[in-house]
């Protein structure tokens, strides 16, 4: 849950160490790429800037320089709930885990 107007830049322990349950690759694969299967239902998550679609993927390493964002409707005057579903791919085989 976010505050009036807090956006958020994402980390790859958001989406690793950070979920329930956690990553976890049987082979021990690090994460590579993260997939939006659906947006959040206020505000808007940003890739590189761009409003993300459904489907649109980044990598980690963008993950982790700061590339994912979400920005909140700011004419929302209550906290924003901010979820949405991903995949997560990993290194090794490069499939999701959808």
């Amino acid at each position: 849950v976010l505050s009036h107007g807090d956006s958020k830049i994402f980390t790859v322990s958001d989406f690793t160490s950070g979920t329930t349950p956690a990553y976890n690759d049987p082979e021990g694969n690090a994460p590579y790429e993260l997939k939006i299967l659906s947006l959040p239902s206020n505000g808007d998550l940003k890739i590189n800037g761009v409003v993300a679609q459904v489907n649109n993927k980044i990598l980690m390493s963008q993950v982790s320089l700061g590339h994912l964002v979400y920005v909140p409707d700011i004419s929302i005057e209550d906290q924003q709930n901010l979820s949405f579903n991903f995949s997560v791919s990993d290194i090794g085989s490069g499939l999701f885990t959808e």
